[in-house]
């Protein structure tokens, strides 16, 4: 029997905060009906000045040589801001059919979900933005600095990896590449672009990590802070998008995991507490009124 574990860094108040109310919960309901083991570190394992001189989503990387996660065959690295439905999502390891790593593509969306959607990003990032020279998101490659692009983007947020096979390959990303600020995606090129390179990857559902950022492309930014979460009708997109998705990843849009308070996680299919969201409504309809008045 393989020996699993579900890790992650939770480092830092809000992070912990956010972590504990909105993706503990589901995570570790999950954790228990598929076997895995929770591992939550909650400091940084590179305390030299170049690791606390970087983001540190770039400490995923060396998790596979810690020694309490070095012991399982196969671990599931989490970014904290996923949100895990834990009654529909299968064994995302089982998923996998070779040793290779499991991850996804960055601006991919469910095909039976949102095929259409898929289409219209792909248009707006090939069309639009690129009358105006901004460079597409699936070329991220010559804007950190690579002479030629990969073929495909990966998101490390959900990565399955089997910590004997693949810690070197992560360690030299960690050790050969540097921090390049949050508009390079901190980790995340370098990454794709030796896991694309030297094919090393085998492609997981979508579905194991939706982008609600990608979402928002497609809805037209519906997410600035003062946008209410009913009358935006955003809780309620939440409760039927999470009832149809395996983990949903609010990369970019952390300030909406408190709309996840709404909703009733623990049943199936995901509905809204209603008296919780009447409530909210009724407060949002005041202070809607407050304003015009």
């Amino acid at each position: 029997m393989q020996r699993k574990a579900i890790v992650t860094i939770v480092c830092g108040e809000r992070y912990q905060q956010l972590w504990k109310r909105f993706s503990f919960p589901g995570w570790q309901k999950y954790a228990v009906r598929h076997g895995y083991e929770l591992v939550v570190l909650e400091q940084p394992l590179d305390l030299t000045a170049r690791g606390e001189n970087r983001s540190i989503a770039w400490q995923k990387l060396l998790v596979a040589g810690n020694p309490h996660v070095a012991k399982f065959d196969v671990m599931v690295w989490l970014d904290a801001d996923i949100v895990v439905n834990h009654w529909l999502a299968p064994c995302i390891a089982s998923s996998l059919t070779s040793d290779r790593v499991g991850i996804a593509e960055e601006t991919r969306l469910p095909g039976d979900l949102f095929s259409e959607m898929t289409k219209e990003n792909d248009r707006f990032w090939t069309s639009t933005l690129a009358r105006v020279g901004v460079p597409h998101p699936l070329d991220p490659y010559r804007r950190y600095g690579f002479a030629e692009p990969a073929a495909c983007y990966f998101n490390s947020g959900v990565m399955v990896i089997r910590p004997a096979l693949h810690r070197e390959l992560l360690e030299h990303v960690y050790n050969a590449y540097e921090d390049k600020g949050p508009l390079l995606n901190y980790e995340q090129i370098p990454l794709s672009y030796e896991l694309a390179t030297s094919g090393r990857y085998e492609l997981i559902d979508p579905k194991y990590n939706v982008l609600w950022l990608q979402l928002l492309i497609s809805f037209g930014y519906p997410h600035r802070l003062q946008s209410p979460s009913m009358l935006s009708g955003r809780a309620a997109f939440l409760a039927r998008l999470l009832s149809r998705v395996y983990f949903l990843h609010f990369a970019g849009a952390q300030h909406i995991m408190p709309d996840v308070a709404l909703l009733d996680i623990d049943r199936e299919p995901v509905a809204l507490k209603l008296d919780v969201a009447r409530a909210t409504l009724a407060k949002e309809m005041a202070e809607a009124a407050r304003v015009m008045s």
